[in-house]
């Protein structure tokens, strides 16, 4: 039944990628070049994901075998391991934000909006990492669902939070910036 539920739960978080995509895709270049690199971090992310499922697996053994003191310091090492991680990751995005841009031939006129954004979205690692390895705690100790509940209302959340800050409310700024005109969303 785990598996199932971590299949349905990639899934779920499958649907946040075409909304990005409509949404970004409605906005300037800037958005091209902080989706590519926002794409990288999302590998890092699934690394970070995969490393958590040892966390799951431990979890189940100690429990199968019944050491709860066992179970408790796998839970603490995870947690300090992640956070160093993921800590680690967002400090080096954070600090090499400007260099990756700059690998990407970014256009000068979309360079600084996307420096911001991916310094935006690379802080959110942190919280990736919590969520992953809060889920691989949960399905460890046996519930599958609480992961997958939450990953689903954190999709729908996405959604429209992208359509509501970036068709709706930035969209129409950018265009009413560029030529006085409102721009006509779908």
């Amino acid at each position: 039944l785990t598996i199932s539920f971590v299949g349905a739960k990639m899934v779920v978080a499958s649907g946040n990628n075409p909304m990005n995509g409509l949404t970004t895709g409605q906005l300037s270049s800037m958005f091209t070049y902080t989706t590519q690199i926002l794409s990288s971090l999302m590998m890092v992310t699934m690394m970070l994901s995969g490393l958590a499922m040892g966390t799951t697996i431990l979890l189940g053994q100690a429990i199968g075998s019944g050491e709860k003191k066992l179970c408790g310091n796998i839970i603490g090492t995870s947690i300090m391991l992640f956070l160093i991680v993921a800590a680690g990751i967002t400090v080096i995005l954070e600090a090499l934000v400007v260099v990756f841009t700059k690998m990407l031939d970014t256009p000068a006129e979309a360079f600084d909006q996307t420096v911001a954004y991916t310094r935006i979205c690379g802080g959110g690692t942190i919280l990736i990492t919590a969520y992953n390895l809060l889920g691989s705690i949960f399905r460890g100790i046996g519930d599958s669902v609480i992961p997958l509940v939450t990953v689903a209302i954190a999709c729908v959340l996405n959604i429209l939070g992208d359509l509501l800050l970036v068709a709706v409310l930035l969209v129409p700024r950018l265009q009413n910036d560029r030529d006085g005109t409102p721009m006509q969303l779908l």
